[in-house]
Formats: structure tokens, C-alpha cells, sequence
């Protein structure tokens, strides 16, 4: 590792969550931030809040149209995705999206693509992952990730560009999706009402948005070809995280674990070492769950 030269950055997938906050990161360690924006996007107003950041309206699609707006860019984050979890047709679209975005990436001079892959590569096996675990995906969001990444290591090497793989796992915050686990019963624990469950057996591993974004920024530094798992590090079973967060928030909540069926054959558990990331960037996560669910929970907005 060397010390990071980024002064410029672009961001694809800007209004995701994770996309929001390392946008943010971004921005206070003073790197020039250009946000691809598509056009008409709905959750566009949450950058409002960034004075300093430079949106294009381009469509992920368009990508290639990027070199007439923007050049000399240092690291370009490649987050957009799209699709149903298991929509193959929408899904492998992606792959042709991110092999656009690396050959752009290259084009407007980025020395690092960093892109966001994702836990579900690993599929469903029971056990605590390293990056050198063997990858089983078992959705077609899994398998179009670890596709992307197969493809884009052999484009790295022909267009000399450094690639790194972030593997995510389970990152909640503000501005997240409100379908998603933690917005979604945070809003019945506001609403005094018991959410639907499955029986939450599974092993999880919940990381704050906050430190995925100081995890990404921090391998901005990493000038080679690597893989890093992203996550809290220290996963137990999903009840336990419901629970807490009941009992931090509104204790009066009854839980009804088992309510909802499984709509998987078998439950995803989801453990990780991040012992390499620790050891490459000196990048620890610092929020507890605790912490995190307490700050989402006092906002004053519905999410």
C-alpha cells in the first residue's frame, strides 16, 4: 500500500446508499466528487445536501459518452446495479454495464476501478467467509456478480487498470431502501406495530454505511488487484440483531419470529473475515449496531 493520491473520483449508483454515503467520505477528505446521475432519477434530492458535488445526468448505459465530459478522474467507484434478485435477463446487464464502465474508466485516466460485489457471490454456505473462499452463487444477482468480476480481472490486465473487488455484507443507514430489513422495522417499531418475520435463524453480519464508506475509501490506496470481504466481522444469528433493535427502540413491540415463510430453499448465513482489509488499510468498522440503530431510529423522517 501507498499512500493515496486521489484528488478526483467519479461515483456510478449515486443514490444507493452506499453510494450516498461514501459520496460523503468522499467529500470530507476533500476529493472532487462526479456523481453519474440518471436522468429523472427519484432519489436524486438526497445529494442536494452536497454543495461541492458535480452531478452528470448520464444513464449507466451511456457510460461511454463520458470522456467528452470529464477527464484526468483517479479512481472511479463502479456501483450501479440493477434487477431483480433473480431476474437473469435483467441482471446479466450488468455485466455488460461494468466491462462499459472499466474500459470508460481507463479512458478518463482512473489508475483504480473499485466496484462493489456483493456477499450473495458466496451463495448460501454456512460458514465464515475469507476472499479466499470458493465463491457458489445461487441467485442470478450472485452469479452475474461473480461473472462481472471474472470478466473485468481479465479486462484489467489487457487495459492495465487496477481492479478491486469489494465484497459487501449487509449495510444499513439512512437513506436506505425502505423494503429493506432495518428501515422496514424500524418503521413498524415506530408505527407501535410487530413486523412480519421469517424465524431469523440465520447467521448475519450488519455493517454501518458510514464505515463501508470509510472501507472503500480506504482501499483507494491499494495500487494492485485485490478482493476484500467489507463488514462488521463479527456476525450472529438475524434474531438477535431484531431483537436488540426492538428492545433499544420501542421494547412494547411484540416480536412474532416465524410469521413469514423462508422464499429460500435454505437460509443464508453471513459471516465474514475482514482481517485482510484490517491488515492492507488499517480500516476497522467503529459503529455498533447499537449505535447505528439508535441513530437511524431518532430521525425525524420515515425511511
Amino acid at each position: 500500500m501507498t499512500d493515496s493520491a486521489m484528488k478526483t473520483a467519479i461515483v456510478t449508483g449515486p443514490t444507493s446508499l452506499v453510494g450516498y454515503w461514501l459520496i460523503k467520505e468522499l467529500i470530507d477528505n476533500n476529493v472532487i466528487v462526479y456523481a453519474l446521475c440518471r436522468k429523472n432519477s427519484k432519489r436524486r434530492k438526497n445529494l442536494d445536501i452536497f454543495d461541492k458535488l458535480k452531478i452528470i445526468e448520464l444513464d449507466i448505459e451511456e457510460i461511454d459518452k463520458l470522456p467528452l465530459l470529464v477527464d484526468n478522474i483517479d479512481v472511479f467507484y463502479h456501483l450501479a446495479w440493477e434487477g431483480e434478485r433473480n431476474d437473469y435477463a435483467a441482471q446479466s446487464k450488468n455485466i455488460t454495464n461494468s466491462i462499459k464502465a472499466m474500459e470508460t474508466a481507463k479512458k478518463v485516466g482512473a489508475y483504480n476501478f473499485i466496484v462493489t460485489g456483493s456477499q450473495a457471490e458466496y451463495g448460501s454456505q454456512n460458514f465464515i467467509a475469507t476472499e479466499e473462499s470458493t465463491p457458489k452463487p445461487d441467485t442470478a444477482y450472485g452469479i452475474c456478480k461473480l461473472s462481472t468480476f471474472n470478466i473485468l480481472c481479465v479486462l484489467a490486465e489487457k487495459i492495465n487498470i487496477n481492479l478491486i473487488w469489494a465484497r459487501l455484507f449487509s449495510v444499513y443507514g439512512l437513506y436506505d431502501h425502505p423494503n429493506k430489513l432495518i428501515p422496514y422495522i424500524l418503521n413498524c417499531f415506530k408505527k407501535n406495530i410487530s413486523p412480519e418475520l421469517t424465524k431469523a435463524e440465520q447467521y448475519w453480519d450488519f455493517l454501518h454505511a458510514t464505515d463501508a464508506a470509510k472501507a472503500l475509501y480506504s482501499i483507494s490506496k491499494i495500487k494492485s488487484v485485490n478482493i476484500y470481504n467489507i463488514a462488521y466481522g463479527s456476525g450472529k444469528p438475524l434474531k438477535e440483531y431484531i431483537v436488540e433493535a426492538r428492545n433499544l427502540c420501542n421494547p412494547n413491540v411484540t416480536l412474532k419470529f416465524g410469521t413469514v415463510p423462508e422464499n429460500i430453499k435454505k437460509a443464508v448465513s453471513l459471516r465474514a473475515d475482514i482481517n485482510k482489509i484490517k491488515k492492507d488499510t488499517q480500516w476497522e468498522p467503529k459503529i455498533s449496531f447499537a449505535e447505528g440503530i439508535k441513530t437511524m431510529y431518532n430521525e425525524k423522517i420515515n425511511f
